[in-house]
């Protein structure tokens, strides 16, 4: 750290230390500190020996910092009044727009006693694994012990201009407490908790009225939340811009119930690992969820079917008007979308992938057949009790499908009543198809319907023994380009009946080998499953962080 005095003395405006010996950030001059009037950025990396950042005689200097960052250091407080000097200092920062607090394990207060702070401009703050904060920004006196852990006790207008908070620190029981204006925090788009451990509320329902600009709300390994938003007091009160709700590993979370007054606006909603919720709405609930675009529940065990049967009568359907991404992933007791008696319709859903969902049985006990006119992705992986899939009424608007690792499924399309059969043509969409890992699966379609194909580029069917034939009808693939079976690319006939009646020929012959895989990667590169998808975006997810 030799060349320290010679950063200080030039007044650079970016500064960046990284070092465990920094004890103080001053200039070693016993004529006092330097006032830093050209500093914009300050960032510190491992200063494990840094017990406090500024003294508060140069902190009216700092008028040009506008990004502060400290990382790993030994920090207990951002500003020290070492010498006593004010009773009630003022902490001025009028440039500052991001302020990022992370991993400081001896961080207890950003200033030593009680303070008047300004921070006018701030629109960014992260707060991230600093388990020892009494109580982060005090502007005013606490009568008595603090009995909760809160990050801010401040005034009335207190972070005007604030888009957005992260915060992780598991010593934290609340996050704000006292009255503010309706401009305190009122810029605040996006808020996200992690990894607070006595957190049981959120969102308290005296804050609403102040967060009437947020936008997304995340929660994450939060043990001890019970509810998001205090739910009784909820009445009349609404966050009309919030659109995106993400919550996961809440395991005292049991029911959504506090959140009814602001479905209306959400556009997407995300839970993962709550282990003890049961469902996720009532039909009523459902009701008011007329601009939901995306669904996303995965690894909740114990949920039985996403909109409860609260026993009243159905009046009429309940349509998920604008829903057009439902995933579905480890349910493992999930058995359908509703035991409700309404009637549920998807006019805008486009996209379906169901995951390991170990007691669905039909399909349709998600999404019903009718009312289905935009589905254009399927994908069905691991579901190994489901044995009903589609109707050719599903299929015709189909684009892609998939389905793999499904032991019972027979086959893919049924016979369904009323529908086209014998020379009576039916058109399909379908481009890509992929069956992979289905033990009894005889056939793509067993009744004798005349199916065209003309979109279908890429067939890749793997490890599907049992299959005699494609279609019980006829089937026509003028656009057919690959046709893959068992990794092996096959030749292209006339149609898909016989390339796997050729296929099972030499099969049985004992003339085809797995390990003739031809240009490796080409069938994979050709489509994308949506398990890869899936499974990416699920570890985003674990990897949590202050990001």
């Amino acid at each position: 750290m030799e060349n320290i005095r010679t950063i200080w003395d030039t007044c650079e405006e970016e500064i960046c230390l990284d070092g465990q010996n920094v004890k103080s950030v001053r200039k070693k001059d016993p004529q006092g500190y330097l006032a830093f009037q050209n500093l914009n950025s300050l960032s510190l990396y491992d200063c494990t020996s840094l017990k406090y950042v500024f003294p508060a005689s140069i902190v009216k200097g700092l008028e040009q910092l506008k990004d502060l960052q400290i990382h790993d250091c030994g920090v207990e407080y951002i500003v020290s009044n070492e010498n006593g000097v004010e009773a009630v200092p003022l902490f001025l920062f009028p440039r500052l727009t991001s302020l990022t607090l992370f991993c400081l394990g001896h961080l207890r207060r950003f200033g030593q006693e009680k303070y008047t702070l300004t921070c006018s401009l701030l629109k960014k703050l992260e707060v991230y694994w600093c388990d020892k904060v009494i109580v982060l920004f005090q502007e005013k006196s606490v009568e008595g012990e603090l009995d909760k852990q809160p990050l801010f006790v401040v005034e009335e207008n207190a972070f005007p201009n604030l888009e957005e908070l992260r915060v992780g620190s598991k010593g934290l029981v609340e996050i704000w407490r006292g009255q503010y204006s309706s401009e305190s925090f009122g810029k605040l788009r996006v808020l996200s908790i992690e990894n607070c451990d006595d957190i049981s509320v959120v969102i308290p329902c005296s804050k609403l009225p102040v967060l009437q600009n947020l936008e997304i709300l995340k929660v994450s390994r939060c043990k001890s939340v019970e509810e998001v938003m205090q739910g009784e007091e909820l009445a009349g009160e609404k966050i009309p811009r919030l659109t995106n709700i993400s919550l996961c590993a809440l395991p005292m979370l049991m029911h959504l119930s506090s959140l009814q007054p602001i479905l209306q606006n959400l556009h997407s909603l995300e839970v993962f690992y709550c282990e003890n919720l049961r469902n996720l709405v009532s039909p009523s609930m459902a009701k008011r969820l007329v601009n939901l675009k995306n669904l996303w529940i995965a690894v909740c065990f114990s949920v039985k079917e996403i909109v409860r049967d609260d026993g009243s009568e159905a009046t009429d359907d309940v349509s998920f008007t604008k829903l057009e991404k439902l995933r579905l992933r480890d349910l493992v007791n999930l058995e359908s979308f509703s035991s409700a008696s309404s009637t549920f319709k998807f006019p805008s859903l486009e996209e379906v992938y169901i995951k390991r969902l170990a007691s669905l049985t039909h399909l349709y006990k998600i999404i019903p057949g009718q009312n289905l006119q935009k589905l254009r992705i399927l994908e069905l992986l691991g579901c190994e009790n489901l044995e009903i899939l589609l109707t050719l009424s599903m299929v015709k608007t189909l684009e892609q499908l998939t389905v793999s690792d499904c032991d019972k499924v027979k086959v893919i399309v049924e016979s369904e009543g009323g529908e086209a059969t014998g020379n009576e043509a039916v058109h399909t969409k379908l481009r890509r198809l992929k069956l992979q890992n289905l033990p009894n699966l005889k056939s793509f379609c067993s009744a004798r319907y005349c199916i065209i194909f003309r979109s279908l580029t890429f067939v890749d069917i793997k490890e599907c023994p049992q299959m005699e034939f494609f279609c019980q009808g006829d089937s026509f693939t003028p656009s057919l380009e690959s046709v893959w079976m068992n990794n092996r690319r096959e030749i292209l006939e006339n149609d898909l009946n016989t390339i796997i009646h050729k296929f099972t020929e030499r099969h049985s012959k004992g003339e085809v080998h797995d390990e003739e895989d031809a240009e490796e990667g080409d069938s994979e590169e050709q489509h994308h499953g949506v398990e890869d998808s899936v499974e990416e975006d699920t570890e985003e997810e674990d990897s949590g962080g202050g990001s």
